[in-house]
């Protein structure tokens, strides 16, 4: 139930927070008052997979902000709020993720601040950086393949998780799933024509149906269910 309730808070205030946001920014950064910290984390990844943009999410109380900073990309998102170090109270982080706190007067100049030293960064640092491992035929993703992978955990941003590609892949079978409908389950099948083999793309605003083809970048991953272990696709970009 807890968990339940925490996806509903993180769907509503992403929802809120893809509403204030201004495409012309070069980063993203949206408040909002009452909005429960232990999501604004998760909020941001979201914005980052929406927008393609580094985000960050502030959670307002009583004339404070405490923020949660995602980047995208090439973009030192720490050095960025490092930079605007006299506005902020606190910080600290890496150069994907920062956390940060500012008194609520200070949120507009931050904003302006974060995204004029953006404009200096060079446009190509913004673009997604997807390091594809390569295809590989649908049957040999399997239980060996996982397993192997397995041995070279933990993985984080020094060590990414092997991603692997699939062109022109056909869907057999596409539907909306979750309590809120934002998550795509699909069927594919390589042009081989092997069996399809589930796959999920999360809080995905892709309209796709069956008989499409797509490209995607995905991962392996292991569902346990009821006894029943399957291996499946997570869907990280559409190519």
């Amino acid at each position: 139930q807890l968990n339940q309730q925490r996806k509903e808070v993180e769907a509503e205030i992403t929802a809120q927070a893809k509403e204030m946001v201004n495409p012309e920014d070069k980063i993203i950064s949206v408040w909002g008052e009452g909005w429960h910290e232990g999501v604004i984390g998760i909020v941001a990844s979201r914005l980052v997979d929406a927008f393609k943009l580094p985000a960050i999410v502030f959670s307002l109380e009583k004339g404070r902000a405490k923020g949660s900073a995602r980047s995208v990309g090439d973009v030192d998102i720490y050095d960025l709020i490092s930079r605007q170090s006299a506005l902020l109270e606190g910080f600290g982080g890496h150069k994907q993720a920062a956390g940060l706190s500012i008194t609520e007067a200070n949120l507009e100049t931050f904003k302006a601040a974060v995204n004029t030293s953006a404009e200096q960064l060079k446009p190509e640092s913004f673009i997604p950086e997807i390091n594809v491992i390569g295809t590989m035929p649908f049957d040999d993703l399997d239980a060996e393949c996982f397993d192997i992978i397995q041995q070279f955990e933990p993985y984080g941003m020094a060590n990414p998780r092997p991603l692997f590609f699939a062109e022109e892949a056909r869907v057999h079978e596409a539907r909306r799933v979750g309590s809120t409908e934002d998550h795509l389950m699909l069927f594919l099948s390589p042009p081989s024509g092997q069996e399809p083999r589930k796959a999920m793309a999360f809080f995905c605003d892709r309209d796709i149906i069956g008989g499409d083809r797509v490209s995607c970048v995905f991962a392996l991953v292991k569902n346990e269910f009821r006894n029943s272990v399957s291996y499946e696709f997570q869907i990280k970009e559409f190519i």
